[in-house]
């Protein structure tokens, strides 16, 4: 039982701090006048994927770890260790995910801005 909730409050502090490092590279995107309407919609939509699925992740590292009889600390390592691989690989996808979107959207507002130009010349 202890490590099963040493697994769920570790990955639960990654999840939350991987989560406040996608806001804040939000507000960072916000602060462009291109991209910055659409960067609160993309970075709360990146941010509410990662976090379910994060806390998914340590769910299913938690309950690996209940099962896994290796001793104390080497299941602890083996569990915290995989759900932290797995979260860093999930916040390297959404990262890229709120990239493309901000992207995305700056090719859009400036494709406009050169249509509204060619109609008014």
């Amino acid at each position: 039982m202890t490590l099963i909730l040493l697994t769920l409050g570790t990955g639960i502090v990654v999840v939350m701090g991987l989560s406040m490092l996608l806001l804040e590279l939000g507000k960072e995107c916000r602060k462009c006048p291109t991209t910055g309407p659409a960067a609160t919609a993309a970075t709360l939509s990146v941010m509410g994927a990662f976090t379910s699925i994060g806390f998914g992740v340590v769910a299913l590292f938690a309950a690996f770890a209940g099962e896994l009889h290796l001793g104390s600390l080497p299941t602890a390592l083996v569990s915290t260790g995989g759900a932290a691989v797995v979260l860093g690989i999930g916040f390297s996808i959404a990262a890229t995910a709120l990239r493309d979107a901000l992207s995305r959207a700056g090719r859009e507002t400036n494709e406009a801005i050169l249509a509204r130009r060619g109609e008014a010349a």
